[in-house]
């Protein structure tokens, strides 16, 4: 039966022209069927054309988002109710990400921003506070755990003009700076047990497991002072909890951050880091694409691009005074 009333809805919003029996078609489907998505997503796209309705409208394509960050037509639908509701600003950031996806028509494409308007990290931190206290354990410890593994300095050559080569150099660099640039090319296991020592070593505990010439090293370059440091960022939070963190999704992460503020650092160019997660991922795939290609079928399997692209419509959605619609990015 949902189905039949999907069928109908359709029928009564083309040839027949009666927009209001097809919103209750259309409503009754969902009542029968709430995940059918073609109900979903044709529901949202009339609601855009019923100011009395506009707030639900916005809810329903924000969710259409959550499962799919790259839904060019609920980003068009938010940014044309931004506009007629007297958010300027906000439209502007919804044209400007059209545009970095390569999904704008040529006329959104004239008055569209070439960079993002507003910040993707404007609080560079970790949602999980156990995720975040190990962060900042680890950037309090960088400059002693870069002496206790023998880490170099890597010396830090021009980014040039190359635009994917920007963003990768502000990425690394903010990478590195949230937590500590000794830590970037430690291997999953050697990393886990780097953290596992500073965490047991930070709460003073007497056993330390790990391989002894990395615990003492560790242990040596953190010194008195240092250690008095890493207790207070610790506060309250138990040994057990920084214990359990996942490293690799920790990692992961953390990359993500240094992704987004890498996207602050050069101007707002998310269509050039979403070009350099691609490239990273598929470089086969996207090498020759003209410059305003629709990047869409390609970020929507690209694992990385798709969680940046997600960040960056949630900062739009808060930036817009809708933070409570917000598009989660996890």
């Amino acid at each position: 039966l949902a189905r039949v009333l999907l069928h109908l809805g359709r029928l009564r919003a083309g040839p027949l022209e009666d927009i209001e029996g097809a919103v209750a078609a259309y409503r009754r489907a969902l009542e029968l069927e709430p995940e059918l998505r073609e109900a979903r997503e044709a529901l949202a796209g009339l609601l855009v054309h019923r100011p009395d309705e506009w707030d639900e409208a916005e809810a329903r394509h924000v969710e259409l988002l959550r499962e799919d960050p790259t839904r060019a037509a609920s980003i068009r639908a938010l940014a044309r109710i931004a506009r007629e509701r007297g958010r300027p600003d906000e439209a502007a950031g919804g044209l400007a990400l059209l545009r970095s996806l390569g999904a704008a028509s040529p006329v959104e494409r004239r008055v569209a921003p070439e960079r993002l308007p507003f910040a993707l990290a404007t609080k560079a931190v970790l949602d999980d506070p156990a995720w975040e206290t190990l962060r900042l354990l680890v950037q309090e410890a960088g400059p002693a755990l870069a002496e206790a593994l023998g880490a170099s300095r890597r010396p830090e050559g021009p980014a040039g003009e190359d635009p994917l080569r920007r963003f990768r150099d502000a990425r690394l660099a903010a990478t590195g700076e949230l937590a500590a640039p000794a830590l970037l090319p430690l291997p999953e296991d050697e990393l886990r047990q780097v953290l596992r020592i500073l965490a047991r070593l930070s709460h003073e505990e007497e056993t330390v497991h790990g391989e002894a010439q990395l615990v003492n090293a560790i242990g040596n370059a953190l010194g008195r002072r240092l250690r008095r440091r890493l207790r207070r960022v610790l506060g309250e939070m138990p040994l057990a909890a920084l214990e359990s963190v996942d490293v690799m999704a920790w990692r992961r992460a953390l990359r993500d951050l240094g992704a987004a503020v890498a996207v602050d650092r050069t101007d707002g160019d998310l269509r050039a880091a979403l070009c350099a997660m691609l490239a990273e991922e598929s470089a086969a795939e996207i090498s020759g694409l003209p410059e305003e290609a629709d990047l869409t079928p390609w970020v929507r399997e690209c694992d990385a691009a798709r969680r940046l692209l997600a960040r960056a419509l949630e900062a739009w959605r808060e930036r817009g005074g809708h933070g409570r619609g917000g598009i989660e990015h996890g």
